[in-house]
């Protein structure tokens, strides 16, 4: 568990953005179950990404490989999250908001270190 987490047990959740996303809105009740899932996964690992191959997706959401391509490619085409397959045969899936955030959160931490004239090259 990462230090996040300890400090985090809980999930910023936003009902309103998930509700007012068309996407997800108009998504059958599997899919948005499913991608519930994946953003639980998400939060566990600390990751705005996780790239997998279809049989590991099938068991993260709970269902038949067949099943997990379909619910990908749902989530694709509603622009849910960006998916995309990989030479080696993973498909990536990356949450927006979850990457817009970290890298808000970088960028803040580089910042307070500049500021406390720490030396940003060695990650002090």
């Amino acid at each position: 568990m990462t230090t996040e987490q300890t400090r985090l047990p809980w999930v910023k959740w936003y009902p309103t953005d998930w509700m007012g996303d068309a996407g997800v809105r108009r998504a059958p009740l599997e899919v948005r179950g499913a991608w519930f899932e994946i953003l639980q996964q998400m939060f566990h690992d600390s990751r705005h990404t996780i790239s997998l191959p279809v049989k590991e997706w099938a068991l993260l959401m709970g269902c038949t490989v067949d099943r997990a391509r379909r619910m990908l490619h749902v989530i694709r085409v509603r622009k849910i999250a960006r998916v995309s397959g990989r030479s080696d045969g993973n498909v990536t899936v990356t949450c927006r908001r979850l990457e817009r955030e970290a890298k808000k959160r970088d960028l803040t931490k580089l910042r307070m270190q500049k500021l406390r004239g720490k030396d940003v090259g060695r990650g002090v």
